[in-house]
């Protein structure tokens, strides 16, 4: 399905339903391109009414709803991306009633853009008086009002300029008209610059009276109950982990799914190993301090540490794993990212040696209680000989043998799968993505209300 069908059938969707909604920004290339995002501003609907329609789509398009998040007061965004995930493909639909951000709550209610919307092609958008207010409040905040942003404005202006006029006079307070009107005329960024504590205050103060004590109250109530559980005790992110013997694929799989995996997060962050909460042990030598190692050509060449030495290193990444995930990794899946490990605390059931430790092999799995487990875990696996023709980093004979406890602790861990990387690479590309693309999608449906 080309771009100019699949929003056809969104807004056909959303029309068909009836629902009372309006589409802010980039909607000019619409329904031929797919903006990164599409703002709808709604009223009278229900999250179960969203909910409803975001599933229809989904089966009109042929999609998968792959996140719901709370943003905002009664603001729902969704992530819908294809049933074989494409390089580059995204539809993420953000419906909100209002616009109220953190610090300028209430700052602008949705209510005018829809009381006086008209169609544009097969969907509807504000006029452009609205939208120019609308603009410049939300530039004004987001503090990127430049001269890109005002020519936009100017093409506003310009396409109803009499009407346009009469309806800005009606809409800003006096100075305000006149610094906007005197900006359009001369097309000048510079009268903004030279007014910001003007235009700063001004939005302040729309805030201030749109934001009442019992919309407040309100606003609080649907934090705590909405944002606090979908968000932070429920987060969408996603933690994934990839461990194999050296040749086993990692590199190259990993980077191919941060292009296949791009469009159903907010984020993809790569991580080797463990969370680095805290730095390398040897980074807090007084003297002669040594940095993280960028790789380990030869990962059995060094002497292992001694017995005491191993523990004390040994206890103090494991405190990295345990705080590096509250600190550093629950945060980046709050903000609905795809946290991807390359390697990962399970590789010491394998390979003590590699990390020059000198401990018991029972010792890790002792204390793996105390690890957070990735959301997945991808053992990639493939005949000794073909990954030693990969890397010769390590002999035939080791990596049969790291072979045979990787995927016993496939057995063992409910989140592992085994992946054959002896296959066409595209493959192997497109079963990891498709396992944690139907992951992302169970998570969400568990909070869809439809």
């Amino acid at each position: 399905m080309d771009n100019l069908q699949l929003l056809s059938n969104v807004f056909k969707t959303l029309n068909d339903y009836g629902l009372d909604y309006c589409v802010q920004n980039n909607y000019q290339s619409m329904p031929q391109e797919i903006p990164s995002d599409i703002d709808i501003f709604y009223r009278n609907a229900t999250e179960q009414d969203l909910d409803t329609l975001i599933t229809n789509i989904a089966l009109v398009c042929n999609l998968k709803v792959v996140q719901k998040t709370t943003m905002g007061y009664w603001g729902f965004v969704y992530m819908l991306n294809t049933v074989t995930p494409e390089m580059g493909f995204q539809l993420q639909l953000d419906f909100q009633k209002e616009f109220s951000p953190p610090k300028f709550p209430n700052v602008y209610n949705g209510d005018s853009f829809l009381n006086n919307k008209q169609q544009f092609k097969t969907f509807f958008i504000p006029q452009p008086s609205d939208e120019i207010k609308f603009t410049l409040i939300r530039r004004i905040i987001k503090k990127d009002f430049n001269q890109s942003r005002l020519n936009y404005i100017c093409h506003l202006y310009d396409s109803a300029s009499d009407d346009c006029n009469n309806k800005l006079r009606e809409i800003f307070p006096e100075k305000i008209y006149d610094l906007v009107l005197m900006m359009i005329k001369n097309k000048d960024i510079a009268i903004f610059n030279s007014n910001k504590k003007t235009f700063y205050n001004y939005v302040k103060s729309e805030s201030r009276t749109n934001a009442t004590f019992f919309k407040k109250i309100k606003q609080l109530k649907f934090n705590v109950k909405y944002q606090f559980s979908s968000r932070i005790i429920k987060p969408m992110g996603l933690t994934i982990a990839f461990i194999s013997p050296d040749g086993g694929g990692k590199s190259t799989i990993i980077e191919a799914i941060t292009s296949t995996c791009k469009g159903s997060f907010h984020g993809i962050e790569n991580i080797y190993f463990r969370p680095r909460f805290f730095k390398n042990l040897g980074s807090y030598k007084p003297i002669n301090p040594q940095g993280e190692a960028s790789s380990n050509p030869d990962p059995h060449a060094v002497k292992p540490n001694g017995i005491l030495k191993s523990f004390a290193r040994y206890f103090f990444y494991n405190l990295d794993f345990l705080l590096g995930y509250f600190f550093r990794i629950y945060p980046l899946k709050i903000k609905r990212s795809l946290v991807i490990f390359d390697r990962y605390y399970y590789d010491y059931y394998v390979d003590l040696k590699r990390y020059q430790f000198n401990l018991p092999k029972f010792l890790p799995r002792l204390f793996s209680f105390m690890i957070p487990q990735p959301d997945l875990v991808f053992v990639l696996d493939a005949p000794a000989d073909v990954i030693y023709s990969r890397k010769q980093e390590l002999s035939i004979t080791e990596i049969e043998r790291q072979r045979t406890i990787f995927k016993k602790t496939v057995r063992q861990l409910k989140n592992a799968h085994l992946i054959n990387t002896n296959q066409p690479i595209n493959d192997v590309i497109n079963e990891v993505t498709k396992i944690i693309i139907d992951k992302k999608v169970k998570q969400t449906a568990k909070k869809i209300k439809s």
